[in-house]
């Protein structure tokens, strides 16, 4: 067992559970993540940050965070970790003030 860069022994992956996609245009069986598995928290805060980001739903959200991790070969937590690191620098001027506003006048959508 080989150890990361900080000599820490490799975290255990997330916990996959199969789903079948193969419908139309799809000819191969797919993983995707449990939820609740290893590294589930970290998924799910990555996932609702990338559904804020490109106002898409959760499903949306999980495939591309799974597709970056594909293409990157990188553990999906290891991926959304990455994700939040870069975002834990906080949103530009622009981004915070309209969240703010969406914040102070949500009880005026409801």
């Amino acid at each position: 067992m080989s150890e990361d860069q900080a000599g820490r022994p490799p975290s255990e992956g997330p916990a996959y559970h199969s789903t079948d996609h193969t419908g139309p245009g799809c000819g191969r069986r797919r993983t995707t993540p449990d939820p609740h598995g290893a590294g589930g928290a970290v998924i799910e805060e990555a996932t609702g940050a990338l559904m804020a980001a490109h106002g898409i739903d959760a499903a949306q959200a999980l495939d591309m965070l799974t597709g970056w991790a594909e293409f990157s070969d990188t553990a999906l937590p290891a991926t959304a970790e990455r994700i939040l690191t870069t975002l834990s620098g906080g949103a530009d001027l622009a981004l915070r003030t309209r969240f703010t506003h969406l914040l102070l006048t949500a009880h005026e959508r409801i």
